[in-house]
């Protein structure tokens, strides 16, 4: 349903494999709400809807569109990213996601400044950066079954504040990536931070993070890998 006058769109989840593509569009003051219709419990339609035919892995897709503005509001759904953005630029106003099966937001190959992210309950990543450009100003994330933040594959990320609970991993930079964090609140985790490399293709990475804000024996940086502490 689209209401073009108030610029909102709202997509309903009929089915378990239902997903949404959005392409090659300008979004500018744009709504979003993405909701799913009844719950669904059958663990073989979930493997079948992590990824599709054409290799979507997200419920909701943007993908090569020029964004301002923007508004993401994500509940529920059974897919490997809640919500996907690939090759996309520009600002979003806010992302709120809650009871992702996997990944609650996935960026690939973007150039994005977003001003406030809210993910509460996912099943595997709350946020994951890659082969891009991130400008965050507020990150609020809650019960990330593995990691809270994680960039990846030669990404540069810069949080101004961010609060993390209740996440496997808080923080992970990998493959030549650089994670700059200003200031940060971490509770009830497994392990604080990590920076190393996964791929072979790639280095080390870096990762700087306020001073204090970890715990010694709760970090990890592997050889070639940077940590950096802002006093």
């Amino acid at each position: 349903k689209i209401d073009e006058k108030r610029k909102i769109i709202n997509f309903t989840m009929i089915n378990p494999l239902d997903k949404f593509v959005i392409y090659e569009s300008e979004l500018d003051g744009w709504k979003i709400n993405l909701i799913q219709s009844k719950k669904y419990n059958n663990d073989s339609i979930t493997l079948k809807n992590r990824y599709n035919k054409k290799l979507l892995t997200g419920i909701l897709t943007i993908q090569d569109s020029k964004l301002n503005e923007l508004e993401i509001n994500i509940d529920g759904g059974k897919a490997e990213d809640s919500l996907n953005i690939i090759r996309s630029k520009g600002n979003i106003r806010s992302i709120n996601i809650t009871n992702s099966y996997q990944d609650a937001a996935d960026f690939d190959f973007s150039d994005l400044d977003i001003s406030e992210i809210y993910i509460s309950n996912a099943g595997n990543d709350c946020l994951d950066f890659s082969l891009g450009n991130y400008r965050i100003s507020k990150i609020e994330a809650y019960n990330c079954s593995d990691k809270g933040i994680s960039v990846g594959e030669n990404s540069e990320v810069f949080i101004n504040n961010v609060i993390l609970d209740s996440s496997n991993i808080n923080a992970v930079s990998k493959d030549s990536s650089k994670l700059f964090i200003e200031n940060a609140e971490f509770r009830n985790y497994n392990l604080c931070i990590a920076a190393y490399r996964k791929k072979q293709e790639f280095g080390g990475s870096f990762i700087q993070i306020p001073i204090n804000t970890c715990l010694k024996e709760k970090i990890i940086i592997q050889d070639n890998s940077i940590l950096n502490f802002k006093k």
